[in-house]
């Protein structure tokens, strides 16, 4: 497996990666996860009309739509945030359909993290091989399988998960 890197994806999108202009409180902001051909991993994130022209260098992982918040928010609205943007991100991979090793790590940390928030519930009893959840928000269904990532991969991903490199 090719060694994950993060390098490339920002804690915070405040402006478009097209434009380089900053960002209005309110406006929405399409967020694409890519992993180049050199293995690495980018975010980009920009205005929804620069978004419709967009070509990425490498197969997208994933693709959400969040509203920009007030960088200075604290507490409660950064974990809403937060939040919205981790469901954002694991539909787009569920949906997505993407076959890559990290695709399926990240489907799998996003799903414990939202469970741990309380916002995916799980369904029946754990398998060996995933788990059925249920989104109460929006009534839908979804299955994460259980993936055995390298433990070096499974580190890395946990770390910009906890830091908010994806989900902020």
């Amino acid at each position: 497996m090719m060694q994950l890197g993060w390098s490339n994806i920002k804690a915070r999108g405040r402006m478009s990666s097209q434009t380089g202009a900053p960002f209005n409180i309110g406006e929405k902001v399409v967020s694409i996860l890519c992993k180049l051909p050199t293995g690495e991993l980018e975010r980009v994130d920009m205005r929804e009309a620069e978004g419709v022209d967009f070509k990425p260098q490498g197969e997208v992982l994933g693709r959400w739509v969040r509203d920009f918040k007030d960088e200075g928010a604290e507490g409660k609205a950064q974990g809403v945030a937060a939040a919205e943007s981790a469901e954002g991100l694991l539909w787009s991979l569920v949906e997505g359909g993407s076959d890559a090793p990290e695709a399926a790590v990240l489907k799998q940390f996003l799903a414990l993290w939202l469970e741990r928030k309380r916002i995916l519930r799980p369904q029946g009893p754990r398998s060996p091989k995933g788990q059925q959840y249920r989104h109460p928000a929006s009534e839908r269904e979804l299955w994460v399988d259980w993936v055995e990532p390298a433990p070096e991969l499974a580190q890395v991903v946990e770390k910009a998960l906890n830091s908010g490199l994806l989900l902020m």
